[in-house]
């Protein structure tokens, strides 16, 4: 019942060479059917371990962005909505981008980051990402950034056109404030 270490050692080096030998190379003959549904394993295996960042091969997506009005009062909520459809691979189909995020920015400037984001949203089963805020006085140009989606389907990122969106002051919105000195 109780072996000595090193008897313990031995035993279990000549399982492992026993079992060793049991895996010795065997020749098999292939038929063809076989030798097909082989070639399909390598291929998928072969595109399984495919670099995750690229997009699938002919696969496109277009993000429209749409809002809620052109021409807003002050204190007025804004509703961004982006629509982001796939097109391709597999196939010549359109469908819904259901995964992944749209950055909502100012379309004049240099990058979609920092200041000028106005802020993110998360795709939805219905293929949109929306945002709601309040904008200051002023006209803003906003795009709608589609960050991409790296998944098994590889879904490529894409820029929305710009939307402008005017907003005016109302009577009860300040647009200056005067600072004088009182006193003498």
């Amino acid at each position: 019942m109780f072996e000595s270490r090193r008897s313990q050692q031995q035993s279990h080096s000549s399982k492992v060479f026993a079992f060793r030998k049991g895996l010795a190379p065997v020749h098999v003959y292939a038929t063809a059917p076989s030798r097909k549904i082989l070639l399909w394993l390598v291929a998928l295996a072969f595109l399984a371990g495919a670099s995750r960042t690229s997009a699938a091969p002919g696969a496109t997506t277009a993000t429209t962005l749409t809002v809620s009005s052109g021409s807003v009062t002050a204190g007025t909520v804004t509703t961004l909505t982006a629509t982001v459809t796939r097109t391709g691979f597999p196939g010549p189909t359109t469908t819904n981008v259901t995964l992944g995020q749209v950055v909502f920015c100012d379309a004049t400037a240099a990058q979609c980051d920092g200041a000028a984001v106005f802020g993110t949203a998360r795709m939805t089963p219905g293929g949109t990402a929306q945002l709601k805020l309040i904008l200051g006085v002023g006209t803003h140009s906003i795009k709608a950034v589609y960050q991409g989606f790296v998944t098994s389907n590889r879904t490529p990122p894409s820029i929305s056109a710009a939307q402008t969106v005017t907003v005016t002051a109302n009577s009860s919105y300040l647009t200056f404030t005067q600072i004088a000195e009182t006193g003498s």
